[in-house]
């Protein structure tokens, strides 16, 4: 798992938090595994690209210290951005399903994303949007 796929899924986790009131972690299970101190330094990344709010700091020994609180307007924006343009690129009939559903952020997450590996247009698009911020 890449760090854009890990950023994804935090993001995706948080997005879905603050307006589908699920609790993040239920979304985060796909990062087991992943080192600890691997999904600190993307959330540190996160938050110093204002996309959610926390605090970023390191602890002497150099570790990252790093608690998130909420998904920003821009972390927000690129949830948005990329459910919408990754949709319509799906193949039917998952596409369809989701277009169809009353939830679509919702519904393009559980299907194409936490369900098996991130879908590999998502994390296209979210690669651009991170090289852009970079």
């Amino acid at each position: 798992m890449d760090n854009t796929e890990i950023r994804l899924r935090i993001l995706f986790g948080y997005y879905a938090e603050l307006y589908h009131g699920r609790p993040e972690l239920e979304f985060l299970k796909g990062l087991k595994g992943v080192p600890e101190s691997v999904i600190k330094a993307n959330m540190t990344y996160l938050v110093d690209a204002k996309l959610v709010t926390g605090i970023a700091e390191r602890y002497a020994d150099g570790r990252p210290r790093v608690h998130i609180g909420r998904i920003l307007p821009g972390g927000v924006n690129i949830v948005e951005e990329i459910t919408g343009k990754s949709i319509d690129r799906l193949e039917e009939p998952t596409a369809g399903e989701i277009r169809g559903s009353p939830d679509r952020h919702l519904a393009f997450w559980e299907k194409c994303v936490n369900v098996a590996t991130v879908c590999k247009v998502a994390v296209e698009i979210t690669g651009k949007i991170f090289a852009t911020l970079a």
